[in-house]
């Protein structure tokens, strides 16, 4: 082949623009790369080093520049001399050789490409190995097409994932190779497994007007299983279905059906007892079962996975001018809680806790009252029993104006559930009971075994 070598002739133009390599890398440290390269006997990447090294050096250093090219001449053509032997000597080797010798030619043209659109091109004499290529990725296209066909008739999947995967090779190679898209849509065809999803809406009971949306908890879970199943599996050769039920996954040609059912239920109140009692409740919640069935369509081996989830957070709020009928407080209570900034900002810390375990309860005692319509208002002064008498005395809005956000905002998103994913918080919890199941791990982790 080589023999029949064209030279690249054509002047080019004086490129206009010198590339300049983006970071910090010198070009005698390109250079030096180089020559490491070279010594390794990575020669297409050594010269494609020593052009960033020239090319950088160029509006730099004239001794670096000088370096790079003394470097390019007594290595460019060598390099191409040496790739060249190297990949006619694949040509001539076993079918693994003569399969891999393209990437080498694409390393040639590679090079030389790149040794065409710059600067080196007025020194270095650039080659075109282009129909050498062509005809090298023809070699390994026809091995490749041919050892697909071998395993196609093996008539397993195993065989037909890896006929395809042999048949992309050679569509990347040649488009529209011989009929290689029509066999590879057969190959993935009978290498698909099927596997049946239930279309049924896990239940969810919203039993308050508080969650505006009811909870996508079916949804996340589909889509944990669906990833599971793919990670275990060949993901390109999994085709998932809707099915009512066993019998119409069977029709559908599954090999799996994933089943699920609930009772689950969410659920927030706010007991307001402000009028009767001064103090407010606010609670939400959620519980109920969900279950999980996966059963093997062949043989109906089936495991069972129920989850129970549970939450339950209360806050209460003491409102104690309202609660005691009072605006008088000992000094001790004065300087010790409500004009305490140490105090209050435990009581909050307590309550911010609550609102992040899944089962807890807080309490509260405010210096505060609270207006039609549920939004708190703190008292800026009180009237305090000192020594002297009853004294009115301030408190520092310093103090309260923390655990004010909290009840006027922070509660009222808690109702709503504004700070959690419901959907993915439950739905995590029933990922996690499959997971603690044997059955349901080995049936989704072997969709051959049946």
């Amino acid at each position: 082949m080589r023999q029949n070598r064209k030279h690249i002739t054509a002047i080019p133009i004086l490129l206009t623009a010198v590339i300049i390599i983006s970071g910090c890398v010198s070009a005698g440290k390109m250079l030096n790369n180089a020559q490491k390269a070279w010594a390794g006997g990575e020669y297409a990447r050594s010269v494609t080093l020593a052009m960033d090294s020239y090319e950088t050096a160029l509006k730099r250093s004239s001794k670096e520049t000088l370096e790079a090219k003394t470097f390019l001449l007594e290595h460019f053509s060598e390099a191409n001399r040496l790739l060249s032997d190297i990949a006619i000597a694949r040509l001539n080797g076993n079918n693994f050789d003569k399969a891999r010798a393209w990437e080498t030619y694409q390393s040639l043209v590679d090079i030389n490409r790149r040794a065409s659109g710059s600067p080196v091109f007025l020194f270095l004499q650039v080659e075109d190995f282009t129909s050498e290529l062509r005809e090298a990725k023809n070699v390994a296209a026809e091995l490749k097409y041919a050892e697909a066909l071998e395993l196609m008739n093996e008539d397993s999947r195993q065989s037909c994932i890896k006929a395809a995967s042999l048949l992309d090779a050679v569509i990347r190679l040649i488009p529209n190779y011989k009929d290689s898209t029509e066999l590879r849509r057969n190959c993935i065809s009978r290498a698909t497994l099927t596997v049946a999803l239930t279309n049924k809406e896990l239940s969810v009971d919203i039993r308050n007007s508080q969650v505006t949306q009811a909870p996508q908890i079916t949804e996340e879970v589909l889509k944990s299983l669906k990833n599971h199943i793919r990670e275990h599996d060949y993901p390109n050769f999994i085709r998932f279905v809707s099915a009512d039920n066993l019998l119409s996954a069977r029709q559908l040609g599954a090999v799996l059906f994933v089943d699920l059912q609930s009772d689950l239920w969410v659920k927030s109140d706010i007991w307001d007892s402000y009028t009767q009692s001064g103090s407010i409740r606010w609670k939400r919640s959620w519980g109920g079962n969900a279950q999980v069935t996966v059963t093997r369509i062949a043989d109906n081996r089936s495991g069972e996975a129920m989850a129970r989830p549970s939450l339950e957070q209360e806050i209460n709020i003491e409102f104690y001018p309202k609660k005691y009928n009072t605006q008088q407080i000992p000094l001790n209570m004065y300087l010790n809680q409500f004009n305490n900034a140490s105090w209050t900002a435990g009581q909050l810390h307590k309550a911010l806790n609550a609102v992040k375990q899944e089962n807890s309860y807080a309490e509260m005692t405010l210096w505060a009252g609270m207006e039609y319509g549920g939004r708190a208002f703190f008292l800026p002064s009180a009237q305090v029993l000192t020594p002297k008498g009853l004294k009115e005395m301030p408190i520092s809005p310093d103090v309260w104006e923390n655990t004010e956000v909290f009840v006027n905002s922070t509660l009222p998103d808690f109702l709503r559930f504004s700070d959690l994913n419901i959907s993915r918080k439950i739905s995590r919890e029933i990922i996690q009971s499959c997971k603690n199941s044997s059955e349901i791990l080995f049936l989704l982790e072997n969709l051959e075994a049946g």
